[in-house]
C-alpha cells in the first residue's frame, strides 16, 4: 500500500512538472510570472509559479506589510510562505523554487498521508481507489508542485485526522491550528 501512495504522488509531480512545460511552450498569452524575469528559459517553473505565486514568495522574502488602497499580501495565511522562507534559506535558493519544492514534497506526503487514513476508514480496494480518485481529480494539479498552499494545507489537515485516529489529540490540535 505505501508503494502505491509513494509511486502515485511521484507521478503526479512529474504529470504536473510535464503538463506546465507544455502549457506553458504553448500558451504564452497568459502573461509574464514572476519566474521569467528571474529564471529565464526555465519552463516549467514559468508555468508553476504564477498569479498567487508572486504573492507568496514577496511574503517569504519580505514579510507582510500593508498599505490602505494599494494591495497587500495581508490575506494569505502565514505557514505556507514561512515553510518556503525556511525552506529558500536552508538550501540557499530562491523563494519561487522552494515554493515549487515545499508544494511537491507536500503533494507526495499528502497522497502517503490520505492513503494511511483511508486505510483506518476503507477496506484497502476502496481505499487505493479513493487514493487514486484524489491523484486523478481536476484540482489536484495544485497539490504537486505548483506554489501554492494547498498541498502543505492537505497534508496538515490529514496528519490531524491521522493524529485523532491514533489518539494523540494535542498533536491533532497542533497540526489543525498550523492548517488554519
Amino acid at each position: 500500500m505505501k508503494r502505491f501512495a509513494w509511486g502515485l504522488g511521484t507521478l503526479a509531480v512529474a504529470t504536473t512538472v510535464a503538463l506546465t512545460t507544455a502549457g506553458r511552450l504553448t500558451l504564452k498569452q497568459l502573461g509574464v510570472s514572476g519566474a521569467e524575469g528571474v529564471f529565464p528559459g526555465w519552463y516549467p517553473l514559468h508555468g508553476l509559479v504564477r498569479w498567487d505565486s508572486g504573492w507568496y514568495a514577496n511574503i517569504a522574502e519580505n514579510g507582510y506589510h500593508y498599505t490602505p488602497g494599494v494591495e497587500s499580501p495581508v490575506a494569505f495565511f502565514p505557514v505556507y510562505p514561512l515553510t518556503v522562507r525556511f525552506v529558500a534559506w536552508a538550501l540557499s535558493v530562491h523563494p519561487y523554487l522552494a515554493g515549487v519544492l515545499v508544494s511537491a514534497v507536500c503533494g507526495v506526503l499528502a497522497v502517503v498521508l490520505f492513503q494511511r487514513w483511508a486505510d483506518t476508514q476503507l477496506p484497502p480496494p476502496t481505499a487505493r481507489s479513493a487514493t487514486l480518485l484524489l491523484v486523478c481529480s481536476p484540482y489536484a494539479f495544485f497539490l504537486f508542485g505548483v506554489m501554492y498552499s494547498e498541498s502543505l494545507f492537505l497534508c496538515l489537515v490529514l496528519g490531524a485526522f491521522l493524529a485523532l485516529e491514533h489518539e494523540r489529540p494535542w498533536l491533532a490540535a497542533l497540526l489543525g491550528a498550523l492548517a488554519t
